[in-house]
């Protein structure tokens, strides 16, 4: 089983991190690779490099056993696809590729480039924020073709793709924007990212 859990991560803040962890518990303290997009198609053109990112995210996962890194959409020319990274994923093994999403992202799916064809390729692991209803989301991926099942690892882990469970996460208060904007007034980001990823920040003037 695969886990993979991505983004632009402009930079990688502890709130990324937190849900990192708490997935990877939730499945018995199986690895989660983070997958940094090189270039992000649902948002604007990152802030820095992918280089940068990837530098970030490398200080940043230093002594956390439980996450992984998987560099192949930097590696990879042109828009970073998901479905492309799936079918990647999907050739080189044969075991079952889970993606994890946000309730924003799952909401969102259907503008994806090629939807239809996820619920072929992995199972969907949506990270519930706290008091959300989720409702929607399962009609809009039902009809995607998943099926929606409750939050057992077991049938997860035996099944190629095409199932979908949502699990609830803690959601800490912070965003890459938010720190962005602080370290360009010179505001503190202690707490909100991990030293190492703070003090790159700081050594290299990002974001000022």
């Amino acid at each position: 089983m695969r886990i993979i859990f991505g983004g632009s991560f402009d930079p990688v803040h502890n709130g990324h991190l937190q849900v990192a962890v708490e997935l990877s518990e939730f499945f018995g303290g199986h690895q989660v690779d983070l997958l940094p997009c090189k270039q992000p198609v649902h948002k604007s053109e990152s802030t820095l490099t992918s280089d940068q990112r990837l530098m970030l995210l490398e200080a940043a996962l230093l002594g956390e056993p439980s996450l992984g890194l998987d560099c192949r959409e930097i590696a990879r020319e042109g828009p970073s696809y998901s479905v492309d990274t799936l079918k990647e994923l999907g050739s080189s093994s044969e075991d079952p590729v889970l993606m994890a999403i946000g309730t924003d992202s799952a909401l969102s799916l259907e503008s994806w480039y090629l939807p239809d064809q996820f619920s072929q390729l992995c199972n969907l692991v949506v990270l519930k924020r706290p008091g959300f209803d989720d409702a929607d989301l399962c009609v809009r991926l039902k009809c995607l073709g998943f099926e929606v099942v409750s939050g057992e690892a077991l049938e997860l882990r035996s099944t190629k793709a095409g199932l979908v469970t949502i699990i609830p996460v803690t959601q800490l208060e912070i965003s890459s924007s938010e720190i962005r904007t602080r370290v360009a007034q010179n505001l503190s980001i202690k707490y909100l990212v991990p030293n190492a990823v703070r003090e790159i920040i700081c050594d290299n003037r990002f974001y000022c």
